[in-house]
């Protein structure tokens, strides 16, 4: 047998080993999974605000400092950052920039944007159908911070803080999703 020929086989018994090893592990990646599914919704909507800030050199104005993706201040953040015809979004974003990207779904179990209805804002669920709380800094020149769970977080560099309750549905649990 030449060395060539050895050198071959050894690769394709290395591949075929990956393969099974790749193809047997049962457990789904994490980006398949709820988890991973309501992590790109968080990090889409901080993404978005961070986008509309660069452009804007502010954050949207929402009378707020902490609200819910499916309370009126919360619909109306997502107005803004889908670009929505509603004449408040456009005050906030007037070159009607879509710095949100997002399907839109037809039921809330299972996460994304939901329609509240005909002209209405949509909401913005996670996979287990319940709202995202949101802390949003109160300028670009103040840290972000806020109360969470009876501690005082601060926050130098990041414009707004992401809560899911995860799973059980119960907020401050181990089970929860922070964007911090």
């Amino acid at each position: 047998m030449s060395k060539d020929f050895i050198i071959t086989m050894g690769l394709i018994a290395i591949g075929v080993t990956a393969l099974v090893v790749v193809t047997s592990n049962p457990k789904p990646h994490r980006s398949h999974t709820r988890e991973g599914g309501t992590e790109r919704s968080m990090e889409d909507l901080e993404n978005a605000v961070k986008g509309f800030e660069s452009v804007y050199s502010k954050l949207p104005e929402l009378g707020v400092a902490e609200t819910t993706t499916d309370s009126a201040e919360g619909r109306r953040l997502l107005a803004i950052l889908l670009s929505s015809a509603d004449d408040s979004a456009v005050s906030e974003n007037p070159r009607q920039i879509r710095f949100l990207s997002a399907m839109e779904k037809k039921g809330r179990n299972r996460g994304g944007l939901v329609s509240q209805g005909a002209g209405s804002p949509p909401a913005l669920y996670d996979a287990w159908g319940e709202p995202f709380r949101i802390f949003l800094r109160k300028s670009p020149s103040d840290p972000l911070s806020f109360t969470w769970q009876g501690q005082s977080v601060v926050l130098h560099e990041a414009a707004l803080a992401i809560v899911s309750k995860g799973p059980d549905k119960v907020e401050g649990s181990a089970d929860d999703l922070r964007s911090w």
